[in-house]
């Protein structure tokens, strides 16, 4: 029984934390109705806010006086909740105001830019710490240093069973009885401000039919800045109550932070801060009961399952109004630059472009050095797979958050079927299966766990879509990581590619192998623009309500998408694992897919050739620009910080700006040009039917 009572009480204090964050992230959704994973990084540096403002304040070597605890604790809220709303209005102006209007593509992709600022903020903030100390090697080694300093002392050691008399085995601390106590008051006043106030009548109603709304005077600009601020405010005295307690800062950053709190939002009802206070309680002790019967490293995976599962039975929404508010926010969702019809002289242009580089590299190899040779091949690679999120989004207008989940799958599946010490493949086959047979199954594996994909979220709108792609490839990380799949170091010797009995052991036979590769895929996706298929996928990108009422089933065509996209990804993923020889779960993180889609933005999202000129921008800026110029500087680091510890700051920019400046224009020249063509075409074909 004590045991029971532990429990609870541990997942009703950490569900009091997850319902906190969970109210802000209501009240923000229900105004805009588009995912802002920007959110997340808020609350942390929130947290960070909490923690400069009490250390400087409060001595951490003794107890506090009454008079430097009373100052402390008003100065720490008052900066917290300050921090908060301003990082969140200034997320609305950069990643919802500017883009207003335009797709619901546009802010989800504009957010995660900002997320990864956010983080690179985290980042430089530890840094800049006066208790830093840049020799000193804290963190695991692969773990970004962010800012977990020790917060000053706030609640007293009291047991609250022991001071009221209760006889029991089990401990309830003062600090978590604030935690259950705060967390329905600070509920129950956002209901009321929600449901009381004209500002957050005006929300409601924005929320519900934004149009009806400003047509009878409400101001649907201030009342969503007003909702953020409100937001952000909120994220700030969860920061300040989670930092007091816990006596630390959140540790979570980045876009994937925010997930459990958004899991809360949704199962409570979006708008519903009453909701969210439930629902993040029962998460909480979901979690407490998880780690105790099951096992720690399987919650958050659990977590995620829960969160995909609400939103496939709900994926319109569990609250009545945001079912019916749908449509009436739904804008057409083009953030396609340039994926046009291609022409077959088109086609051979770009496999004549191909073949000088397959006869140039043998002869530039002496002049690059040994070094980037696999640095080419691993280019190639990465240009495979943003040529299938190329698919995906550019095509389709599918945002998979969580795209390189099958390119782990297929370097996995690589090792199984090829890699040393695999008894289940000798006692079954016998032998290590040909190369074309290998690759093969990979695409046919990873192609249907996309139409699986597919499938799971076919009725999903298109932000919901977006986190659950995300949660699912986070809960397949951690399966990678804690099951027996060669856990958290994964494979390695895995053997160079053998096709036809040919081993592809050596750099150039490895570059030839990718670049026909890149060719095959380039010349079919451009066949597929052309093809039925292609047109299914550009009207359903376009509009999914005219697409639908044109006879196109989405379900279907969202699951061809994900087929073409996830098998490109695994064929990408088994050329990866057998060119560098080790596969891990790293490899299905989420900066990988953002990586990718930062290559695929700057290129211009649905521009074939410009996910080729994506890759190799950020590729050899990360591997080849930043080296050369932290050589010419020596050890001298840039406000402590070299430049390869700025990678995420460079992702976060080439996405935001990609979309921001793609906002304006919905096609390039070249396409417009070619569109014209084929009007006239079409026009003198007509005019020659009709003499």
């Amino acid at each position: 029984m004590d045991v029971l009572l532990d429990l609870v009480l541990i997942g009703l204090s950490n569900g009091g934390i997850i319902a906190l964050n969970a109210v802000a992230v209501t009240v923000i959704y229900c105004a805009v109705r588009t995912l802002n994973l920007a959110h997340g990084d808020v609350y942390a540096l929130s947290s960070v806010m909490t923690m400069m403002t009490l250390r400087s304040i409060l001595p951490l070597d003794g107890p506090p006086t009454w008079a430097q605890l009373i100052i402390g604790l008003i100065l720490s809220i008052i900066s917290t909740i300050s921090f908060g709303v301003i990082f969140s209005m200034l997320i609305e102006f950069l990643g919802f105001r500017l883009f207003r209007g335009q797709s619901r593509l546009a802010p989800i992709i504009a957010t995660l830019g900002l997320s990864f600022m956010l983080y690179q903020l985290a980042l430089v903030w530890r840094k800049l710490l006066p208790t830093f100390n840049r020799g000193e090697h804290r963190s695991v080694p692969g773990v970004d240093e962010l800012p977990r300093d020790v917060v000053p002392h706030i609640f007293s050691q009291i047991d609250v069973f022991q001071a009221l008399g209760i006889q029991t085995n089990s401990r309830f601390d003062i600090k978590d009885l604030f935690i259950i106590v705060c967390a329905p008051i600070v509920a129950y006043l956002v209901h009321l401000l929600l449901n009381k106030t004209k500002v957050g009548r005006a929300i409601r109603a924005c929320a519900q039919d934004s149009i009806a709304a400003q047509m009878v005077g409400v101001n649907l600009n201030g009342a969503i800045r007003a909702a953020f601020a409100i937001g952000g405010a909120l994220a700030g005295v969860a920061a300040f109550i989670f930092a007091i307690t816990v006596e630390r800062p959140v540790a979570n950053h980045g876009a994937q932070s925010g997930l459990i709190a958004f899991t809360a939002a949704i199962l409570g009802g979006i708008g519903n801060p009453l909701g969210a206070l439930v629902s993040g309680l029962l998460i909480g002790m979901f979690a407490a009961f998880s780690d105790y019967l099951l096992d720690g490293r399987w919650t958050p995976a659990l977590i995620y399952l829960l969160l995909v599962g609400l939103l496939m039975w709900r994926p319109s929404g569990l609250s009545p109004e945001e079912r019916t508010g749908e449509l009436s926010q739904q804008t057409g969702d083009v953030v396609v630059l340039n994926a046009t019809r291609a022409s077959t002289t088109r086609t051979m242009s770009v496999l004549l472009n191909l073949v000088p580089l397959a006869l140039l590299y043998p002869l530039i190899v002496p002049l690059i050095g040994e070094y980037y040779l696999p640095v080419v091949n691993s280019f190639l690679i990465y240009v495979v797979l943003a040529l299938g999120l190329t698919v995906l989004l550019g095509f389709a207008g599918v945002l998979d958050v969580g795209y390189a989940l099958n390119f782990a799958i297929g370097a996995y599946l690589m090792a199984y079927l090829t890699g040393p010490a695999m008894a289940w493949r000798d006692q079954l086959l016998g032998f290590v299966p040909d190369g074309i047979i290998v690759f093969a199954i990979i695409i046919i594996v990873t192609g249907c766990l996309g139409m699986v994909k597919g499938w799971l979220t076919a009725r999903m709108r298109i932000d919901y879509l977006a986190i659950a792609t995300l949660a699912l490839s986070l809960m397949m990380r951690d399966v990678l990581k804690n099951s027996g799949a060669g856990g958290v170091g994964g494979f390695s010797a895995i053997p160079p590619p053998t096709l036809f009995g040919v081993r592809f052991d050596s750099f150039t036979m490895q570059y030839l192998l990718v670049l026909g590769v890149v060719a095959l895929i380039i010349v079919g996706s451009y066949r597929l623009l052309d093809s039925r298929v292609g047109r299914a996928m550009a009207a359903m990108r376009e509009d999914e309500y005219a697409a639908q009422s044109s006879g196109v089933s989405i379900g279907r065509y969202k699951s061809i998408s994900f087929f073409i996209g996830d098998s490109i990804a695994g064929l990408a993923g088994g050329l990866y694992a057998a060119m560098l020889s080790f596969a891990e779960p790293g490899l299905a993180d989420f900066q990988v897919s953002v990586m990718v889609l930062s290559m695929v933005a700057i290129g211009g999202i649905g521009n074939i050739s410009g996910a080729v000129f994506g890759v190799f921008s950020i590729m050899g800026l990360d591997r080849i620009v930043i080296p050369f110029i932290q050589g010419l500087m020596g050890d001298q680091p840039f406000v402590q910080f070299t430049l390869r510890e700025l990678n995420f700051l460079l992702f976060g920019l080439a996405l935001y700006f990609s979309v921001f400046f793609s906002r304006k224009f919905k096609f390039s020249k070249d396409s417009d040009n070619l569109n014209k063509k084929n009007d006239r075409a079409q026009l003198k074909k007509s005019n020659v039917g009709a003499s």
